[in-house]
């Protein structure tokens, strides 16, 4: 597939990642920017609605279900850079649950599409050009998430447990079913190389 905007389409090549959660979309969607020297990346978790820090320090904040994410502003944005225009994305700080402010953002050749819902709503989903879902075990996520929250969000581990099952009662609501709408399943345990290679291939085959 060309990899400079100057040999795209005029509408922008959008690829769409999902899968359940620490399945490894944000590994492959950046690997992806990273391949096209003209590329941006539309994370759904810049989409996050603020939440009450209360909620959030009594352990009843979901961040795992579709209404805790504004989806229909992600679409539009979307929308809005397959058109060519620039879209504003809002500043998402996860640890804090909070809208630190917006960012303009300019269309670009490849845009690459990642979050948990991707698939499963059907404004994003209908303007995808490739829809890629990757697939990963029980366990591998349980390993990853506990590093995921303990680590980098700061959330006591006690909580792992809990947020784990409601997690997986969301993803087999809404993520899983969204498997069926996809061109291109990948394995959450392959190797990168493995991954972009298959991405790459399917991309050259639709060419």
């Amino acid at each position: 597939w060309p990899s400079s905007r100057a040999e795209m389409q005029q509408v922008p090549l959008t690829i769409g990642i999902a899968g359940g959660t620490c399945a490894g979309k944000s590994r492959l969607a950046g690997a992806l920017c990273a391949h096209y020297g003209d590329a941006l990346l539309l994370a759904m978790d810049s989409f996050y609605r603020e939440q009450p820090r209360a909620l959030i320090a009594a352990g009843q904040a979901d961040f795992d279900t579709p209404d805790a994410l504004d989806l229909a502003a992600m679409a539009d944005a979307l929308a809005m850079l397959r058109a060519g225009l620039p879209a504003e994305i809002p500043l998402y700080d996860r640890a804090g649950s909070s809208v630190m402010g917006r960012q303009t953002v300019s269309p670009r050749g490849v845009l690459v599409v990642e979050g948990l819902y991707v698939l499963d709503f059907p404004p994003i989903r209908e303007q995808l050009d490739l829809a890629v879902f990757i697939a990963v075990e029980p366990d591998v996520q349980r390993t990853r998430r506990q590093v995921r929250d303990t680590i980098e969000y700061g959330r006591p581990e006690e909580r792992l447990l809990h947020d784990l099952a409601r997690a997986h009662a969301d993803q087999a609501r809404h993520v899983a079913p969204s498997r069926a709408f996809a061109q291109l399943v990948l394995s959450g345990t392959a190797g990168l190389e493995e991954q972009m290679a298959a991405c790459l291939g399917e991309l050259k085959d639709r060419a």
